[in-house]
């Protein structure tokens, strides 16, 4: 019977978290925000893949086996990636918030098991696919360009490379955080 007393002890001394003060509106606001970071995500992504359709087409990449196969890497992670952001959305978009909280929880936590995924699987895997993408150019680049403009591409690459993962690992933290709050708790309760 002492189990039983320390265990509704406990139990009644937990601690809950306490709802925001402005309940679904504050919430309501994070995800305006969230959605709002994503779209300026997309925009980047847009603009990365109109220039390299662009370069595609200027230096007739068509013409040259690996250089169109490393361009269409690079442009195919993209693509991929603004595909999965498209979609992630519209599941976003398609959250039922004229119902009630524990409901809009659940659906928050389910969108941020799916940008979990896209995070830490999908993200990693295109950044290595625009890589070798990349790499694969170099041949061409070491071909065409002079030494000093081959070598500035190489060694400016590198840093690019180093920024590119750091402003993708940030993002991705902020959005993990806010999500994280969002939805107030471990995913393992469920």
């Amino acid at each position: 019977m002492k189990n039983f007393e320390n265990i509704k002890s406990q139990w009644e001394n937990r601690t809950l978290p306490t709802p925001p003060p402005q309940g679904v509106d504050e919430i309501l606001k994070k995800v305006k925000n969230l959605k709002q970071q994503q779209r300026y995500g997309q925009v980047i992504l847009l603009l990365t893949v109109l220039v390299l359709v662009w370069f595609f087409f200027y230096i007739r990449a068509y013409n040259v086996s690996i250089v169109m196969l490393g361009l269409l890497m690079m442009i195919g992670a993209l693509a991929v990636r603004m595909g999965i952001e498209y979609l992630s959305g519209i599941k976003r978009n398609n959250l039922n918030r004229s119902g009630d909280a524990l409901s809009f929880r659940k659906q928050l936590k389910k969108y941020y098991r799916n940008r979990l995924w896209v995070h830490y699987l999908a993200t990693p895997l295109l950044y290595a696919l625009y890589t070798i993408g990349f790499v694969l150019l170099l041949p061409s680049f070491e071909e065409s360009l002079s030494r000093g403009m081959y070598l500035y591409v190489l060694f400016s690459f590198i840093p690019i490379l180093a920024v590119l993962a750091w402003v993708i690992i940030r993002q991705i933290k902020k959005e993990l955080r806010m999500l994280k709050y969002l939805v107030n708790d471990d995913l393992q309760t469920e």
